[in-house]
């Protein structure tokens, strides 16, 4: 890795050689990490349930029809 430059008044926040801001904070990274795939396990589930949704909606639908 390129020597960081760190950002004055930002503890944990470094500037690259290309000028880029870099997280350095390994605990804000991991719990970052952790926020994100905790999101995506959420906007997984919602899927599933939209999908179960609309699965019963077809079988009532069908149901329905042969009454």
């Amino acid at each position: 890795m390129s020597k960081l430059i760190m950002v004055e008044g930002h503890e944990g926040l470094a500037r690259t050689a290309s000028g880029g801001i870099v997280n350095i904070n390994k605990e804000e990274i991991n719990i970052a990490k952790e926020a994100k795939r905790n999101r995506i396990a959420k906007e997984e589930e919602f899927e599933t349930l939209k999908q179960d949704v609309e699965d019963i909606k077809t079988l009532l639908h069908n149901l329905v029809e042969k009454l």
